[in-house]
């Protein structure tokens, strides 16, 4: 089997890709299609897609997991045996009690802007049980949220925002994001992408254009990547979509810059003249479109891109909520700082011509229960002024007083040996002294006693 995507009107070569049945799966990102019949080039089908209830099943019974091995781990550092008198190294403390309570909460919570009934766990079948942890008890619940309110559901686990604008589209949002009230988007300036419009030269359809060796040589510049020279056929082109044609086919097998998705297109003036743009596919200031005209044998002159005017790529510039925001290419930023829009990211799809005079549309934005979770577990574990690393700081301010105190402990002991060991020397030396003295005393009394003894016998 083979298909084909893509314009056959001059606009673009059409992609074409085969399949040895009539299933392709590699054509569209997570999306296998099945062919039924054979249709004709040009032929419009449409394409019935279905909602992979399993896998998305899996994945919710996968973060039911995550939430119940976080629990386990900290029950683990909190537990108590009463059979070996064994505690875990965090028991009683308040902080682990706190970040327990602070993730039961979260996930058991309603989500806030979102309206719709499956707007909390219960609503979809998972339940807490008197452990603490989450299971699916109704799974047939779930079935039925995921195949009737599918961008309910994803919304009840991540991070969502709607509008009521087709031209402004919530792409993500940040923990310092505030959810729910409804966010005036003003665009000042739309997003464009870059181009290279040359002069007008006379249609060909009317005055027919030949191109030979000496003028069928073509090289770009799109967003600072250079092409190869590129060869137009020679030949006599009789209208402006032959020629387009020609251009683009030659644009998009160049291995330089048929990647990036440039168009050629011929804007007719209704005067039997027109003129050719090139175009690049990016959008913002980093995209433009320019001729190098350093080649032998080009085509500018005869295309009338040797006068042409190049035109660079603008970002999308407005504000959010009244704040500032920050553009690039279609992407405005909530700039960092900001009260209510800090981190939100708004595609802007709208173009020039449709800029009004005030606010372009309104932004509401929901933070699912796993977003929600994934903010606090950030804030609990924030290197420097998370909750932990609070902990562990207070902790080692402790264990350094304690040093401390144990070192200004240590020195008072010395200091009270040294001066027992003083005192006990000068006890030692006042020993000796007493017990020299009691010699003396003992000699003199023995010396007095004899002669006492001899004076009584003389007589």
């Amino acid at each position: 089997a083979r298909i084909a995507f893509g314009s056959s009107g001059g606009s673009g070569s059409p992609i074409t890709v085969t399949s040895d049945s009539n299933q392709f799966t590699d054509v569209i990102a997570g999306v296998s299609l099945v062919v039924r019949k054979e249709t004709d080039p040009g032929e419009t089908i449409s394409i019935t897609t279905g909602t992979d209830v399993t896998a998305i099943q899996s994945q919710i019974q996968a973060v039911v997991k995550a939430y119940n091995d976080v629990m386990d781990f900290v029950d683990s550092q909190n537990d108590f045996d009463a059979d070996s008198q064994q505690i875990g190294v965090l028991f009683g403390d308040q902080t682990v009690q706190l970040m327990q309570s602070s993730l039961r909460s979260g996930m058991g919570a309603r989500i806030d802007g979102l309206n719709s009934k499956y707007n909390q766990l219960y609503s979809v079948g998972i339940r807490t049980g008197a452990d603490g942890k989450l299971s699916i008890k109704d799974s047939s619940r779930l079935k039925t949220a995921l195949e009737d309110s599918l961008d309910d559901v994803v919304k009840l686990f991540t991070n969502a925002g709607t509008t009521d604008a087709t031209f402004i589209e919530f792409q993500s949002s940040t923990a310092a994001t505030k959810v729910g009230a409804d966010l005036d988007v003003d665009i000042t300036k739309a997003a464009t992408v870059g181009r290279f419009q040359g002069s007008g030269i006379a249609d060909p359809g009317a005055t027919p254009l030949t191109l030979n060796t000496s003028n069928n040589r073509l090289k770009f510049s799109v967003d600072g990547i250079h092409s190869d020279e590129i060869i137009l056929s020679e030949k006599t082109y009789m209208s402006a979509d032959e020629l387009v044609r020609e251009i683009q086919d030659k644009i998009d097998a160049d291995a330089k810059i048929g990647s990036r998705g440039v168009t050629a297109e011929w804007v007719s003036t209704g005067t039997g003249t027109g003129f050719l743009n090139i175009k690049s596919s990016t959008y913002g200031s980093s995209s433009a479109v320019h001729t190098i005209t350093s080649i032998g044998s080009s085509a500018f002159a005869t295309l009338g891109l040797a006068t042409g005017v190049s035109h660079d790529g603008q970002d999308v510039e407005g504000t959010i909520n009244g704040e500032a925001a920050t553009g690039s290419g279609q992407i405005l930023t909530g700039s960092e700082g900001n009260a209510t829009t800090e981190g939100l990211k708004l595609r802007i799809t709208l173009t020039e011509s449709q800029i009004l005079g005030g606010v372009e549309g309104k932004v509401t934005l929901t933070k699912g229960i796993a977003a929600r979770v994934d903010d606090l577990l950030d804030s609990l574990t924030a290197a420097g002024d998370g909750m932990i690393a609070r902990r562990i700081s207070s902790y080692e301010n402790q264990v350094t007083n304690l040093k401390e105190q144990i070192e200004a402990f240590d020195k008072r002991l010395e200091k009270r040996r040294e001066d027992l060991v003083k005192q006990f020397w000068e006890m030692e030396v006042t020993l000796g002294e007493l017990s020299a003295t009691n010699s003396a005393l003992e000699s003199q009394l023995a010396q007095i006693n004899s002669n006492w003894v001899l004076g009584r016998t003389n007589k």
